[in-house]
């Protein structure tokens, strides 16, 4: 089973309707999950949808009208008997069928699923390890764009990298290495984080999930607004390892404020550093053309 991001993209931003009952929201959660970890055949993404539709279902489990419960010696356990008959629920049938088959059933998804707890631990770690710095390097790439044009190099990531660790007091591997697992949702993740949008994924541990799982954070307006100024950032930026929407969105402008003067003195000295940079490699040059002219 591969995560089909196209597919997803194409339901949350109206290019096709559900197939099933409460797919977009399962497909929303699991896009959210997506941003946090892109790369591979989109595990992180697969275990969030088992996660959400197995919330989804159990909601559907309870409000099943059991014959048998009212009265005495009523079971609330859930049967092969009732899950036949719970199958007879166009709704249910589709999310255990897309969920639950498609991953070797019940038994299997219990070995190869991590717990809500555990998931959430994992999201909660990736998001308080890389979500600020990853978001600094698309902004400082945004602002070098539109106020820099004339010197297109400085909105790429390696500028980017060496700007915010001299500013946050790092190292510039560690700064890349920060920096490499999300070249393909960098963008979503710095709407997320400096332009306000609600696309985190909510705890899958919380006693309310499948009610927040039902009823987003984010509005269905707010969704395509969140799309259009991501187009808006790609656009900007030219960055063909950035995730391609699968379809053409009219972008939505941001306003980008310009550098201090203080910024502007970390990007002189870039600049230094590169100009020597290539002083160096230059007389080394000159220096191999002599000896293998000898």
């Amino acid at each position: 089973m591969v995560f089909d991001l196209e597919d997803c993209l194409e339901l949350l931003l109206d290019a096709r309707a559900e197939e099933f009952s409460h797919e977009r929201v399962i497909r929303l959660f699991q896009f959210q999950t997506w941003i946090w970890y892109p790369y591979g055949r989109g595990h992180a993404a697969i275990h969030a949808g088992r996660i959400a539709a197995a919330a989804i279902l159990r909601k559907l489990e309870k409000e099943h009208r059991w014959r048998g419960l009212q009265g005495a010696g009523g079971s609330r356990r859930i049967s092969l008997a009732k899950l036949q008959m719970l199958s007879q629920s166009d709704a249910y049938r589709s999310i255990f069928t897309e969920f639950v088959s498609s991953g070797g059933g019940w038994s299997n998804l219990l070995f190869t699923t991590p717990s809500a707890h555990e998931f959430d631990k994992r999201i909660k770690k990736r998001i308080s390890v890389y979500a600020d710095f990853v978001a600094n390097l698309i902004e400082y790439r945004l602002r070098a764009a539109r106020t820099l044009p004339e010197l297109p190099r400085r909105s790429g990531p390696t500028h980017a990298i060496f700007f915010n660790c001299q500013l946050k007091k790092k190292d510039e591997r560690t700064g890349f290495n920060l920096w490499q697992p999300f070249r393909r949702t960098a963008a979503f993740i710095y709407l997320i984080e400096r332009r306000g949008f609600r696309m985190k994924p909510f705890s899958a541990d919380d006693v309310e999930f499948c009610d927040h799982l039902m009823y987003p954070q984010i509005s269905g307006t707010q969704l395509q607004r969140f799309f259009c100024e991501y187009q808006f950032v790609a656009d900007e930026l030219g960055d063909e390892t950035f995730c391609a929407l699968p379809q053409v969105v009219q972008r939505a402008e941001i306003k980008i404020k310009p550098f201090s003067a203080e910024e502007r003195s970390i990007i002189a000295a870039y600049d230094e550093r590169t100009k020597k940079g290539r002083s160096v490699g230059s007389r080394g040059r000159d220096r191999d053309t002599k000896l293998n002219s000898l």
